[in-house]
């Protein structure tokens, strides 16, 4: 239902992860890769078209190794942007 802070919730869990580690025992790092959002008061935020480019810049931003093969990805392809492009093409493209 509307306005009963879905919302909140999830904002609240994004800020958690983002600061959580592992143990020192298992010297493994887990970080939040990204986060999204439809909100239907800002028309580019309650579509599709976005959200594989939202990700791909999130986690390319959290995580350097990935920055050059997205850059990568969209200077070869500045149509991946678009907001019309295939969900598919934008993930196969940025992700795989």
């Amino acid at each position: 239902m509307v306005g009963i802070g879905k919302s909140a919730v999830v904002f609240t869990v994004a800020e958690k992860m983002r600061g959580l580690k592992m143990t020192e025992e298992t010297k493994i790092e887990k970080q939040l890769g990204g986060t999204f959002f439809f909100l239907c008061k800002h028309i580019k935020c309650c579509t599709t078209g976005y959200f594989f480019a939202m990700l791909a810049y999130q986690l390319a931003s959290n995580f350097p190794s990935v920055w050059e093969d997205v850059n990568r990805a969209i200077i070869e392809n500045p149509a991946l942007l678009d907001p019309d492009k295939s969900l598919w093409d934008q993930m196969e493209v940025l992700f795989l």
